[in-house]
């Protein structure tokens, strides 16, 4: 079990090792393979007769999305939809579908033994306390859309014993706090009866139309929701945070207000490929270094981090 007040920051690093793009890795995907992957679900996605003039301009909606964002000297593509709000809604779009299919090759991610094999192990508890997960101190905000370590709880639990019942199961794992900063995809079947997603489920273009927005990019947050109220709180009351796979945006710090909130936590930063020192420079530019306080851990992919120091 998880004693001490801990949270979990991930950004994409974190689901990278279950097969979804890091900012630079979804800009080559959007620009290598978006005009066929939509010309496709245009024409097979529909669920009313569709007309050749439909067809030729939402080809030309791709394409120029698809142009404008190949010109664009930066790998964020929240970033270009703020500067170019004309393609916001195919921008949305070209992410949705995007992270759905990598959730669509995750399916049997269970099989991938990376950190959230480590982190279930650690939640599960000892024997007089087995089975209790949302009785661990954790705290898990993701920056991230697709919803592959609830998909894994899921997968795993459901099947790991039999001194609980399904709903007691399911309930457990509604209990773990885990906020998605910027939206999700949907929820899952077992979290929720309105409007749910199935992992990796097709879907049709008019669920598309109605599901894009359950997404917001860095530049469309909410200063004053509740989630935010929520995980802001979890930072104040944190004994330990680690940052996994995350980028240090300063606009991803400033929705969390990192630098009020982080006052003498334990940081634990996950370095898998030798950033540390600009690590270090990005984070006392932001002002978020504590001094003392702060471990990068060289060489550390976000198992290691989760291996070694949490506890």
């Amino acid at each position: 079990m998880i004693n001490k007040n801990c949270v979990l920051i991930l950004g994409a690093g974190a689901s990278a090792p279950y097969g979804f793009p890091t900012g630079a890795e979804l800009k080559n995907l959007i620009c290598n393979n978006f005009e066929t992957m939509w010309e496709e679900f245009v024409l097979e996605k529909n669920q009313t007769i569709i007309s050749g003039g439909y067809i030729e301009e939402q080809k030309m909606i791709a394409n120029k999305f698809v142009n404008d964002f190949k010109k664009f000297e930066h790998d964020s593509i929240d970033l270009f939809l703020d500067i170019f709000k004309r393609h916001s809604e195919i921008g949305k779009k070209a992410i949705y579908l995007n992270i759905l299919g990598a959730e669509a090759k995750n399916k049997n991610g269970s099989e991938v033994k990376d950190w959230y094999t480590q982190l279930f192990r650690l939640m599960i508890g000892t024997s007089d306390n087995y089975f209790n997960l949302s009785k661990n101190n954790l705290t898990i905000i993701t920056f991230n859309y697709d919803r592959s370590l609830e998909n894994y709880f899921y997968e795993i639990f459901m099947n790991f014993t039999d001194s609980l019942n399904e709903s007691e199961k399911v309930q457990e794992l509604k209990n773990i706090k885990i906020y998605h900063v910027y939206g999700k995809l949907a929820d899952l079947p077992w979290e929720s009866e309105d409007k749910p997603l199935g992992y990796g489920q097709n879907i049709w273009m008019p669920q598309l139309n109605e599901r894009k927005d359950n997404i917001k990019t860095i530049f469309e947050r909410k200063e004053n929701s509740e989630t935010l109220k929520k995980i802001r709180e979890s930072i104040l009351l944190a004994d330990k945070i680690y940052f996994l796979g995350f980028g240090f945006a300063k606009e991803n710090v400033d929705i969390l207000l990192l630098n009020d909130l982080m006052t003498n936590q334990l940081l634990y930063i996950s370095d898998f490929e030798g950033r540390h020192i600009r690590i270090e420079t990005q984070m006392k530019g932001l002002g978020i270094w504590i001094e003392n306080g702060t471990t990068i851990v060289r060489g550390g992919d976000c198992k290691r981090v989760i291996e070694d120091y949490l506890f």
